[in-house]
């Protein structure tokens, strides 16, 4: 869960990124309509600002809602920029990959700490000597499985996934319930990946702090 805003102490580097905080709110205008469910699904805003920022999208011009976007990361302290650029990177969008080159220097860690942080240690289940094989082919049963109970983060999963946002906008319109959603997005990657495991699918799981749910689904016989 993330630090509220009120207690991170103001850091030397939000100063430093004052300055080209109007450009990178320009560059993410074109994504702005779905930039807070984006972020919302990753865990870098919180529910009440997610709908915050989407009911002012009949009244605020596209750079006041992207500028308020990056108030409330900045708040949140480097850390947040660092899985922000990430999230833009998944995303595979030439605008966000844009915005991630020029936050690049602001970052406070290195993409190469981050992304150990956030795979932490290994889970028993994956190391040798188990009675779970994780590192096998996920089966169709088992993708069901994993869309009944992580749903509602199925657009921060299909990101992890390498799944095109243009294709999660065309699940989105297409079907109807969260379940399908990932449902969809996990055909996908299962049709696309030469050898899509369940190990895989966990560590995307993780990121998004639903690999405990996930495991518990298929572990049930």
């Amino acid at each position: 869960m993330r630090m509220a805003a009120d207690q991170c102490p103001e850091d030397p580097w939000e100063t430093q990124l004052k300055p080209i905080k109007l450009d990178v709110a320009k560059l993410l205008c074109p994504s702005r309509h779905h930039l807070p469910t984006l972020l919302f699904s990753a865990n870098l805003i919180t529910e009440d600002e997610e709908e915050r920022f989407n009911k002012l999208k009949s009244t605020e011009t596209d750079t006041n809602i992207a500028l308020g976007i990056l108030d409330v990361l900045s708040k949140q302290g480097p850390t947040s920029f660092d899985r922000f650029c990430q999230v833009l990177l998944k995303t595979k969008d030439d605008t966000l990959a844009g915005v991630e080159k020029r936050l690049r220097p602001y970052l406070y860690t290195s993409q190469r700490q981050t992304a150990a942080e956030v795979a932490g240690p290994k889970h028993p289940d994956q190391t040798q000597g188990s009675t779970h094989n994780f590192k096998r082919k996920i089966t169709e049963k088992e993708m069901y499985k994993v869309a009944g109970v992580a749903g509602r983060k199925w657009r921060a999963i299909g990101l992890g996934l390498r799944v095109k946002m243009a294709e999660l906008d065309d699940i989105e319109h297409e079907r109807k319930n969260l379940t399908e959603y990932l449902y969809e997005v996990l055909k996908i990657w299962y049709q696309r990946e030469e050898n899509p495991t369940v190990e895989e699918l966990l560590k995307v799981c993780k990121e998004n702090d639903v690999e405990g749910a996930v495991k518990t689904a298929l572990l049930k016989s």
